[in-house]
């Protein structure tokens, strides 16, 4: 679309402005639209020189730099000269620090070259060490559009959101933290003085779409059942938990969650709540990693020393959210939570800048249920396929074995333990264990047996073969015809 010339030169010379205030006109300038030549932006040679004078006083404020433009006609303008390189432009870096140099050809006729000196941002280092403007990032102005796409700011807003989403530290310390569990040494980062846990398996056991507090006695009691109140807790635990996330609802808060199954559904949780709280969505700080540089296989924010933590508000793993996330997170635990999963494939086909491991964690939820091919679940199916069928194999073996087939492992130990267990006590036993009826350790002893074999190659099915009697979110599977499967050709529920 062609705007009119005098809404384009005052919406060049707004733009410019801001551009000049940021030292990155030639972003700004992309935005403009109205002709197929991307080298004059969409502007002719009069609007390109309102828009250099309207950028001149707010870049000589900034920088107090001035260099002569010479144009094909005419005298010599003073124009404001992008400190960095735009993010398209593969061009490198100039050298001369703290200085750098750019040439920028707005079209045939007009060049600038000139200098500026790089101003710090939030989350830049002292001295330049890092990279003093996001804009550097090839993919910056990507972020930006995406946002803008997202929320209808404009792009100022939504690249100054993006430039500001690097808590300080003041903010990260009066800020309520949130972590998976105390494994993670959040206290020796010195960044966090209120701390709480968000200690619960959400993809064991009932999750029903109930009231808070009947909720919080229906979890309390599965884990105490399940014996894995590891704190002796209770009750108690759920509900010092929940005070303490309501009672800030007038402060920040900062999530440090992983990207497995197990922490997804707590930030889906935690999230939802917050909403019902009316807690603004900028008030709320996700911190979130699938894998950190120099460990092969992450397993998890408790692997991280203290130090590694403290970095982590800096990186790209860290971002304010949006309304968007909020609302997302939202119909996600509501999805978990029904008694029907037809709203989990919505969920798992999502993609979040913000929660961008949630489709991913609700697709591997989704093969939890029985598979069509032989009624097991992709953790069940993996269990056996890790127990040998001639010898024997320690339970840890088998969890080891197991968990390293997950992309993204989230079960523990003692929870593998318990379906090796369910698995071996079953009508028609799939495993067994030594001695047997004896609670199942890591050292236990365990192999396959002749019926877990058929059953593993598709020749028997598990649910139609002992019955089912397990809770996924807040669907109750029980029997041995139970409606709801994954199907394995098509990779989708079936019901």
């Amino acid at each position: 679309m062609t705007l009119p010339k005098a809404a384009r030169r005052r919406e060049s010379a707004h733009l410019a402005r801001i551009a000049a205030g940021y030292s990155h006109l030639g972003a700004v300038l992309d935005l403009l639209q109205g002709t197929s030549d991307p080298r004059s932006y969409g502007l002719d040679s009069n609007t390109r020189t309102w828009v250099a004078l309207s950028a001149r006083s707010a870049w000589t404020s900034r920088c107090g730099d001035r260099v002569p433009l010479a144009g094909p006609a005419g005298p010599a303008l003073t124009w404001p000269v992008a400190a960095v390189p735009r993010p398209t432009s593969g061009d490198p870096p100039q050298p001369g620090h703290p200085r750098r140099q750019r040439g920028v050809h707005l079209s045939d006729g007009w060049s600038v070259v000139g200098s500026c000196a790089a101003a710090p941002v939030a989350g830049g280092r002292a001295g330049g060490a890092r990279e003093t403007y996001m804009t550097r990032q090839a993919d910056f102005k990507r972020r930006v559009r995406a946002r803008m796409a997202k929320t209808g700011e404009s792009y100022a807003a939504a690249r100054s959101r993006l430039l500001g989403d690097r808590p300080t530290e003041e903010a990260l310390a009066q800020a309520l933290h949130v972590s998976n569990g105390d494994c993670t040494d959040l206290a020796g980062t010195g960044l966090a003085r209120r701390i709480i846990y968000w200690r619960d398996v959400l993809h064991e056991g009932p999750v029903p779409d109930v009231g808070r507090e009947e909720l919080r006695r229906i979890r309390a009691a599965f884990l105490l059942g399940a014996d894995a109140d590891d704190h002796a807790e209770g009750l108690h635990m759920f509900e010092e938990r929940d005070a303490a996330l309501e009672a800030n609802r007038d402060g920040e808060y900062v999530l440090w969650f992983e990207a497995d199954l197990y922490d997804q559904l707590q930030i889906t949780q935690i999230l939802a709540r917050l909403a019902e709280y009316k807690v603004p969505a900028e008030h709320i700080t996700l911190i979130c990693i699938g894998e950190h540089p120099g460990i092969a296989r992450f397993g998890g924010l408790g692997e991280l020393r203290p130090e590694q933590l403290r970095e982590l508000p800096a990186t790209k793993a860290c971002a304010r959210l949006t309304p968007a996330a909020l609302d997302l997170a939202t119909r996600a635990w509501a999805a978990f939570r029904a008694p029907t999963p037809e709203g989990l494939p919505a969920i798992s086909a999502t993609r979040s800048g913000e929660l961008r491991f949630l489709g991913e964690a609700f697709e591997r939820l989704s093969r939890e249920y029985p598979s069509t091919r032989d009624g097991l679940s992709l953790t069940e199916r993996r269990i056996l396929a890790a127990a040998p069928p001639d010898e024997d194999a320690t339970a840890g073996a088998v969890f080891g074995r197991a968990s390293g087939r997950e992309a993204r492992p989230y079960l523990g130990d003692d929870w593998c333990y318990t379906m090796i267990d369910r698995l071996a006590r079953a009508p028609h036993p799939l495993l067994e264990v030594r001695p047997a009826g004896a609670a199942v350790e890591h050292g236990t002893p365990v192999r396959l047996t002749a019926t877990g074999a058929r059953v593993l190659a598709g020749e028997a099915d598990h649910v139609r073969l002992n019955g089912v009697d397990r809770w996924i979110g807040g669907v109750h599977l029980t029997g041995r015809d139970v409606r709801w499967r994954w199907d394995e050709g098509r990779e989708a529920l079936t019901g």
